[in-house]
């Protein structure tokens, strides 16, 4: 209870603390509705700040589709990701997202995609993310995400497991060869887990 009042009052409101900060209560919303927890006041509290939150994000979206750091800024691929993210969440969960909010996001996201061969490595990372999320919002692209597979040595650890998830999304979607390229990601990161007795974890060497 206490870590989602310090939500309610976290002071900043820039796009990427929005998401943050909705994603939880949102979690949260999930959690009491799959575990079958009756308390109406928290649940009527949850759904408030989510659609609170749904709702300013939709009235901060630019005329290219895409979202700033903060409202009335330039669009950023990762932060654009990222709000499409947190809305595929909360329709899914049953909230109202407008959908052409949605379509536009992703169209955004489509246009910031790039050959493999010319991105740098933190791009590769930010592609593996856009091309997950373009997958849960059902316009995957199997020919960028297999073309980023091949070159997969030069991902960080978290832009693999971002590819994994793309993949999984594909193959939900029918696509055949998915599920080998899920479970090569998969070895790769459990053989680069420091593992410990209290637990695993994942060092970046950049």
């Amino acid at each position: 209870i206490a870590s989602l009042d310090w939500l309610q009052t976290f002071p900043y409101d820039c796009n990427e603390q929005i998401i943050s900060k909705f994603l939880g209560n949102l979690v949260t919303y999930q959690a009491l509705q799959g575990l079958g927890v009756e308390d109406p006041d928290m649940t009527a509290q949850l759904q408030d700040e989510v659609a609170k939150a749904v709702q300013k994000l939709q009235r901060r979206q630019n005329p290219d589709g895409g979202w700033g750091w903060w409202g009335n800024e330039k669009s950023s691929p990762f932060t654009s990701t990222y709000v499409v993210y947190g809305l595929l969440r909360a329709q899914s969960a049953g909230f109202g997202v407008d959908q052409t909010t949605v379509d536009r996001g992703l169209d955004y996201l489509t246009r910031q995609l790039k050959p493999v061969q010319s991105a740098q490595g933190w791009e590769l990372n930010q592609q593996a993310f856009i091309l997950y999320v373009l997958a849960l919002g059902g316009q995957g692209d199997t020919g960028r995400t297999v073309a980023l597979y091949d070159v997969r040595e030069r991902l960080a650890h978290y832009g693999e497991a971002w590819l994994a998830l793309a993949f999984e999304q594909l193959r939900d979607a029918g696509e055949t060869t998915a599920q080998e390229r899920i479970d090569t990601l998969v070895d790769d990161l459990l053989g680069s887990a420091v593992v410990s007795a209290t637990g695993a974890h994942w060092e970046e060497t950049t």
